[in-house]
């Protein structure tokens, strides 16, 4: 790969290249950019199919990426035979002070990284620092990562519990990520009940149309990280679990997309007018209620791509 070239980053360069921490930081950038003069994040477009949908999403943070990403999401390709990614995108990256072409990278990694790495940001600010239990829904690469993530940045973690409509590829998760780390015992389960109840920390990387579980299963201190929904007709969390709880958003575009926003704005479980970004919360410097539970619901938004990409790159353009 030359220098000055137009570059091409499959993801087995950006998975070698970007480190978690690295991650992390260009997410901290992309939530504090959110919303001031430090970035620009226009409404991002989508275009829906029968089974699925395109989204394009152009943004910039100033000083540390230009671009735009166009991700196709088509969550019935790994039922597939063989299996097919869910995620299918590129990322385009412009240099800030031409405009010329830089780079195109493969987005499905990135975003997978980029969408685990904020709920893990959620962890570090709003999460007790001795959580011991995390409970995952889904078994794909986001609740691959979602692990990965939050045991980097909570390593307190011991247990961790894998919940997966498909019993057999929850066990094969957690195989496969029990040799990763010494010291955190990593089951799937089949008791979405005990899970739960179990938690310090849930997170849900599903397609679901309909609550995972009973919000009377979740400890009054849990954190919730809940990334999967992002139209009117998924939900993954059920209404009451908005009651009494500390709850942030990535970006205000949750508060329109996220089914179960809608529906606990609808049953007044929860209020539009005072849901915070996460950006918001980490910049007024905000402290979680003592004895809440916390919820942090994201659908994603450009920044966070833009920002986590021109980590890649400058972690590439440091090996010449």
């Amino acid at each position: 790969m030359a220098p000055l070239s137009i570059w091409s980053v499959g993801n087995d360069e950006i998975a070698r290249a970007l480190t978690i921490d690295d991650c992390l930081q260009g997410l901290y950038e992309a939530f504090d950019a959110l919303g001031t003069d430090k970035g620009a994040n226009p409404q991002h477009i989508t275009v829906p199919s029968e089974k699925g949908c395109v989204l394009f999403k152009p943004a910039t943070v100033h000083g540390a990426g230009l671009g735009a990403k166009i991700m196709s999401v088509f969550p019935g390709n790994s039922s597939k035979t063989p299996p097919l990614p869910n995620l299918n995108g590129l990322i385009v990256m412009m240099d800030e002070d031409t405009g010329k072409l830089k780079a195109v990278l493969e987005a499905d990694l990135i975003t997978t990284m980029r969408t685990a790495g904020g709920s893990a940001v959620s962890v570090q600010v709003m999460a007790p620092e001795n959580c011991q239990v995390l409970t995952v829904f889904g078994a794909g690469p986001q609740a691959e990562w979602h692990i990965r993530m939050m045991v980097h940045v909570r390593p307190s973690i011991k247990q961790v519990y894998v919940v997966n409509r498909t019993f057999s590829t929850a066990e094969l998760l957690a195989q496969r990520m029990s040799s990763v780390w010494d010291g955190v015992d990593i089951k799937a389960t089949a008791d979405s009940e005990f899970a739960v109840r179990q938690a310090d920390i849930i997170a849900t990387c599903t397609a679901a149309r309909a609550a995972l579980f009973e919000a009377n299963w979740v400890k009054p201190t849990c954190h919730i990280a809940a990334v999967g929904s992002f139209t009117h007709d998924m939900r993954e969390l059920p209404v009451e679990i908005f009651r009494d709880a500390d709850v942030v958003v990535d970006c205000g575009l949750a508060s329109e997309e996220a089914g179960e926003l809608l529906d606990a704005f609808e049953m007044g479980t929860l209020d539009a007018a005072v849901l915070p970004t996460i950006g918001n919360w980490i910049r007024h410097g905000t402290q979680p209620t003592k004895g809440r539970r916390t919820i942090y619901k994201s659908v994603g938004f450009g920044l966070m791509d833009i920002a986590v990409s021109n980590k890649v790159l400058e972690a590439l353009e440091a090996e010449f």
